[in-house]
């Protein structure tokens, strides 16, 4: 009776392993299917940093042909397997128009500093379009149309798309933007001598190549320093600074020095460009020529404890300064600050099998030496109670 008790709790002992087994193997299998996903990197210009991308998920490819999806199924768009690069540039650009008509919008992205702009965690199986929504600056730069996965020359699956997006127009100038500072007391009288550094916000993949004591931060877009541009910049006679030709993205004005007699005002003053401007003088002021400058009015408070010595202060910046600076036309005298900058660029890794392979391998060598424990223990009693009878 003994040995057929201890056969059964084997057998038990046995079946319970086995369904172990079984689901860790289809843990293994769904775990590798969540993580294969789909990634698109799309490549502009450094001098884009800061434009921004859409992706919208337009339909699926399967045997060779296009099914629009649910949002795309009023497009006439038509993609099939035998279109030459000319027709897809044609397709997509009706792509284009249709999304920006219809107000469909997707993931955004941002072209970091090595003029990359990255989709990550996409749906496989998927076609999708990528381009610019801004309406000034979409007809300027090519909206593609990606497959993901596609099969590349050699039959691998390639999870993870990079592309390179054509300019229509490839004038760098129209990417670019300028900002103005107006620095008033309260009583809105302009403030000459308040000096001020200007900063970028740079998006990065890998922090760690950022140079040591650099503020840095993350936000939806990502991790990012920020950088300063060049030197002080003061405001002139008229209590302005002017910066030109600076390419999209995030800016900030912090203020080193008051004007004599003022309260210095160190609150980072952050602005956003993304729209193509330029500035102009009139009657010695720096005024909007093309599209909408940044203006910025940061006011000081006076100093009540200041004591104004006798004579006029003399001014150190003529009324309108031209000085060429690191991102053309600044109202103060700049040097390149020194940062380090991220030595390797943010890429892709290939996906496939493989990693399924090694985690199911990983799960029954696991559970097998599980398996061989069990039965060694279970054998020892079966023994030991045989030696006892």
């Amino acid at each position: 009776m003994m040995k057929i008790k201890l056969t059964k709790r084997f057998a038990a002992a046995f079946t319970a392993v086995c369904l172990l087994c079984m689901m860790f193997a289809v843990s293994a299998f769904t775990a590798s299917a969540e993580q294969q996903k789909g990634s698109i990197t799309v490549k502009v210009n450094t001098s884009m940093e800061g434009l921004g991308f859409t992706i919208v998920d337009i339909g699926s490819f399967d045997n060779d042909t296009y099914q629009p999806s649910d949002d795309f199924a009023g497009a006439s768009v038509n993609i099939n397997a035998g279109m030459t690069s000319s027709d897809m540039k044609t397709e997509s650009l009706k792509a284009r128009d249709y999304a920006m008509d219809n107000g469909l919008t997707g993931e955004f992205a941002r072209v970091l500093d090595d003029g990359c702009a990255y989709f990550k965690g996409l749906e496989p199986y998927r076609l999708y379009l990528v381009y610019v929504i801004d309406p000034e600056y979409s007809y300027s730069i090519q909206p593609l149309i990606l497959q993901v996965p596609y099969n590349d020359e050699n039959g691998n699956v390639v999870y993870d798309v990079f592309a390179e997006s054509k300019f229509v127009q490839p004038d760098s100038d129209i990417y670019t933007a300028s900002v103005v500072v107006n620095k008033t007391d309260v009583n809105e009288e302009r403030l000459e001598g308040a000096e001020f550094t200007l900063w970028k916000k740079v998006y990065v993949t890998d922090i760690s190549n950022v140079k040591e004591g650099a503020e840095i931060d993350s936000d939806a877009n990502g991790n990012f320093y920020w950088k300063q541009l060049g030197g002080e910049l003061t405001t002139n006679e008229n209590g302005q600074i002017s910066v030109t030709e600076l390419p999209f993205g995030t800016y900030r004005f912090i203020e080193v020095k008051a004007p004599e007699g003022y309260v210095l005002d160190d609150t980072p003053h952050e602005f956003t460009l993304t729209k193509h401007s330029t500035v102009k003088v009139e009657n010695d002021l720096y005024v909007a020529d093309k599209g909408d400058p940044v203006f910025l009015p940061i006011i000081n408070e006076p100093d009540k404890d200041y004591s104004r010595p006798g004579g006029d202060n003399s001014s150190t910046e003529d009324s309108i300064p031209d000085n060429s600076g690191e991102y053309g036309e600044q109202s103060g005298n700049t040097s390149e600050e020194s940062i380090k900058e991220p030595d390797e660029k943010p890429g892709f890794q290939i996906t496939g099998d493989g990693i399924e392979k090694y985690i199911i391998i990983g799960v029954i060598v696991g559970v097998s030496f599980i398996v061989i424990i069990l039965l060694f223990v279970l054998g020892g009693k079966k023994k030991k109670t045989e030696d006892n009878e």
